[in-house]
């Protein structure tokens, strides 16, 4: 891969995992969906926000916006109360962090591992 920064979320996972023992990748893929932040925001989270997304290439940073983004009008097409209220409480949403850039890449990365290692059903 180089010194190249990845410049998007695929490139970022394939530079994550490259970067993780075997042992990291088979616990991060043994862990439930629900665990992933509290488990891996901190130390994993961090880690991405200040090597890959700070100082990273920006279109890296422009995609996960844009997964977040989707994935919000997404949820909220789903909800019928959110979505009867959601023209007047669009303007109150934050925008998208880096915070929610790194959970992006870990929720990757947990599929990609999750798919490699046989972990809990």
């Amino acid at each position: 891969m180089g010194d190249e920064a990845p410049a998007t979320i695929s490139a970022a996972v394939d530079h994550l995992i490259a970067q993780l023992t075997e042992e990291q990748r088979r616990s991060i893929a043994a862990l439930e969906r629900s665990q992933l932040v509290a488990k891996l925001h901190h130390g994993c989270g961090t880690w991405l926000r200040n090597t890959l997304l700070v100082r990273g290439d920006p279109r890296l940073v422009a995609e996960c916006i844009a997964v977040v983004t989707a994935e919000n009008h997404a949820r909220v097409a789903r909800d019928p109360v959110l979505s009867a209220s959601a023209a007047r409480l669009e303007a109150l949403r934050p925008a998208p962090n880096l915070d929610d850039c790194s959970t992006v890449i870990i929720e990757r990365l947990w599929e990609t591992l999750r798919g490699s290692y046989a972990g809990p059903t």
